[in-house]
């Protein structure tokens, strides 16, 4: 954290967290912030979406994601043809596509978009469905 500035971030360690000390100082200074004037906590990811505009095109990818992972296999469809009348998720995957959707998972987790134990399920979800293929 930064004096003087508008806006500050307290970034931790994780190895400092693994002194039990450390863990009763930092506990004990947040409980302290809380509700004061001016402090707010809030997650990594939003965070990142208040100070990188960037973030927006990856929550936009990430909604693409959402909306276009295959149930059985995790895997996201590669091309997806939209119109008035009908919505047509082509059920093909090349090596590249498959490659996209776990890099697309990884980097979601990465940015705070996704928790580690949800990008876990998706990267293990396509995994047990490539070992039948």
């Amino acid at each position: 954290a930064s004096i003087g500035h508008d806006d500050a971030v307290l970034n931790i360690h994780p190895w400092s967290l693994a002194i039990q000390e450390n863990q009763d100082i930092i506990i004990e200074v947040i409980e302290r912030m809380k509700g004061r004037p001016n402090v707010e906590f809030v997650t990594l990811g939003d965070f990142y979406f208040n100070i990188d505009p960037t973030l927006r095109l990856a929550l936009g990818a990430w909604k693409y994601f959402k909306e276009n992972t295959e149930s059985s296999t995790g895997l996201v469809y590669p091309n997806v043809l939209i119109n008035d009348d009908y919505t047509y998720k082509h059920p093909k995957a090349a090596i590249w596509d498959i490659a996209s959707s776990l890099l697309g998972i990884a980097s979601a987790e990465k940015l705070g978009i996704i928790s580690l134990k949800e990008g876990i399920h998706r990267i293990t979800r396509i995994l047990d469905f490539l070992q039948t293929c």
